[in-house]
């Protein structure tokens, strides 16, 4: 019930719950908390020439290929479906620039993913659009007009609030729509 069976990446109708929880307890330490978007681009191409099988299997070595590049980020970081095609990753305790160089590398990396169907090589296509918060900061909550750290003593936003406000995904999609039209098949930036 709470991850999808193929990638053991969590469901989509939880990333809301988890993304607070996570920026929360980014907002209270030193790390930079990152969010980023991670597309198949051919998914569908693959689904009408090899069928739902093919699309599992690469759906599965991606799913295994993110985990395997935040092996070392640490609790807190998650990765679950966006989408159809869509990985929704947070994560923190890496750099703007070390995330950058991961999911370049992956996606770079991509169509080298050891997956075969019927014999023949499925290669997938990638890209990724990442939004980095900095350390200690709850920039996360900008758009709710409350308090952005601890220090000045006000409540956080309750997670309605930042749902309402809710324009941190539309910012990641953003990035996602970027990457897709890049030769580096990656967009990002820093709030």
């Amino acid at each position: 019930m709470v991850t999808d069976p193929v990638t053991l990446a969590y469901h989509p109708h939880y990333i809301d719950e988890h993304l607070i929880n996570a920026a929360a307890h980014s907002g209270r330490n030193e790390e930079a908390f990152h969010l980023a978007l991670i597309n198949i681009n051919n998914l569908e191409d693959i689904r009408r020439e090899l069928g739902e099988l093919a699309c599992k299997g690469v759906l599965c070595a991606v799913a295994d290929a993110v985990r395997e590049m935040l092996s070392d980020t640490g609790e807190g970081s998650f990765l679950a479906r966006f989408d159809e095609t869509t990985f929704f990753l947070a994560t923190g305790c890496i750099s703007h620039e070390e995330l950058q160089n991961r999911l370049f590398q992956l996606v770079r990396q991509a169509p080298c993913l050891p997956i075969l169907f019927q014999g023949k090589p499925v290669p997938p296509r990638l890209s990724a659009g990442f939004l980095t918060c900095p350390p200690g900061k709850y920039h996360i909550f900008r758009k709710c007009g409350k308090s952005h750290t601890p220090a000045d003593g006000l409540m956080l936003p309750a997670p309605d609030e930042y749902l309402q406000a809710g324009t941190i995904l539309k910012d990641v999609q953003d990035l996602l729509e970027q990457a897709s039209h890049q030769p580096s098949g990656i967009a990002g930036r820093i709030l």
